[in-house]
């Protein structure tokens, strides 16, 4: 097999890589891969999408665990500044990250089964950015009790009170024990002026979502989300 097994073998103006991944093959090439990432846990699996615009890059991140990822992400890009989108919202923000030998690093985290885009398209004019460091304050709980109304015409109550979150399979009411359907949530929440200071972003821990949770505030539509957390600002 071209001169003796596995390895880099030349054939006349070719070269053929017998045996080897295509990791090791590029490797010999010194090629170094379109994004790679540093693993939080043996489990951890990132997998990516990278589609090239005229005047700009972007990867799509997913988090396919059930747990949080903290990693850092390097991108095949250099000379552009990085953004994260977030479809689920639509916002987007800037984030730290380094430039070295032809590569951008990112910090990210990544919430169980998260997602977000990483953009490159604004001129980048340092090799070290880093984002001003937020302070996190909890400030309030937003506890029961909830009225919860259950979409009509699928055998459940017009609505119920209940003083704690639970699985609607947990309830003793036969009606919601075995509803299949949309629920709405709805609770009153006295919110502070401190609240709202200029800079403050204003974040809602939603618990555990199966599947898919859509949060309004006096009436405006936040977004989907589909994780633990969504934010108002």
């Amino acid at each position: 097999m071209f001169g003796g097994g596995s390895g880099v073998h030349r054939v006349g103006k070719g070269t053929v890589y017998a045996g080897l991944s295509l990791e090791e093959a590029f490797s010999s090439l010194s090629v170094k891969p379109d994004f790679a990432y540093s693993k939080d846990s043996k489990d951890s699996d990132v997998q990516f999408v990278h589609r090239k615009l005229v005047g700009g890059d972007v990867y799509f991140l997913d988090n396919r665990s059930d747990h949080d990822e903290s990693i850092r992400a390097t991108f095949r890009v250099a000379g552009r500044a990085p953004e994260l989108w977030h479809a689920e919202t639509g916002a987007t923000e800037p984030v730290s990250f380094t430039t070295a030998d032809g590569r951008t690093t990112v910090p990210l985290h990544l919430e169980p089964w998260g997602t977000v885009f990483v953009v490159f398209r604004k001129p980048a004019f340092e090799t070290l950015y880093t984002t001003p460091q937020m302070m996190e304050t909890k400030v309030a709980a937003i506890n029961g009790p909830w009225k919860v109304a259950f979409q009509s015409g699928r055998g459940a109550p017009d609505f119920i009170t209940i003083n704690e979150l639970s699985d609607w399979s947990h309830s003793d009411d036969l009606r919601v024990k075995y509803f299949s359907g949309v629920g709405t949530y709805t609770k009153t929440v006295k919110a502070s002026p401190e609240w709202f200071r200029k800079g403050a972003r204003l974040w809602i821990d939603l618990g555990d979502v199966k599947n898919l949770a859509v949060v309004t505030v006096n009436g405006r539509e936040l977004g989907k989300s589909g994780t633990r957390l969504t934010t108002w600002t």
